[in-house]
């Protein structure tokens, strides 16, 4: 039985040197809508209904996020919406902002004695002690590439990896298995 609220995210360190978008020939949107795709179809293993931020991708792609989305299985219909709209969009941006905040604040990428740091680091912890996360633990590390929380809600996290010859695409989403298993 699922949790009625789930959040799945890919973090991709754009500071790795191994970071590379050589594989979709540099263009951001159609790596972005294959991420997402991707993570979506690995990580969602129930009927959903997607809410697809409103962001736009370039006027030259041919390539729709919610087509990508919906082409899915388990994407029974996707609405396009902004943050301003809908709390879920909202909710999902803190908890990235969360992801990402740890992230850097592991790698030391904040100043010593930021106020705006220890802002961020206050509702980190406040999100990770409603998701049942160790405080003190980052949510992601070079060692633990994917992980998994299930207090109330699920909430998974993937480090990105970069590709290695022909398991570009399991590298690319790290060793857990496909749709929401652990």
């Amino acid at each position: 039985m699922h949790p009625g609220f789930e959040f799945h995210a890919l973090l991709i360190d754009r500071l790795d040197p191994r970071f590379s978008l050589g594989l979709w020939a540099g263009d951001q949107w159609r790596a972005y809508v294959q991420f997402v795709a991707e993570l979506m179809r690995r990580r969602v293993s129930r009927d959903v209904f997607a809410i697809v931020d409103l962001q736009g991708g370039p006027l030259a792609s041919h390539q729709a996020l919610e087509d990508a989305l919906c082409s899915l299985s388990n994407v029974k219909a996707c609405l396009r919406a902004s943050s301003e709209t809908s709390v879920f969009l909202q909710l999902v941006d803190v908890l990235l902002g969360c992801l990402q905040f740890d992230w850097n604040d592991a790698h030391q990428r904040y100043g010593v004695g930021s106020g705006r740091a220890e802002a961020k680091r206050q509702v980190t912890h406040f999100v990770k002690a409603r998701l049942g996360m160790p405080l003190d633990e980052p949510m992601l590390t070079d060692d633990q590439p994917h992980r998994r929380w299930s207090k109330t809600s699920i909430f998974s996290a993937t480090l990105w990896r970069a590709p290695e010859g022909k398991r570009k695409r399991a590298v690319m989403f790290g060793a857990a298995p496909a749709n929401g298993t652990d």
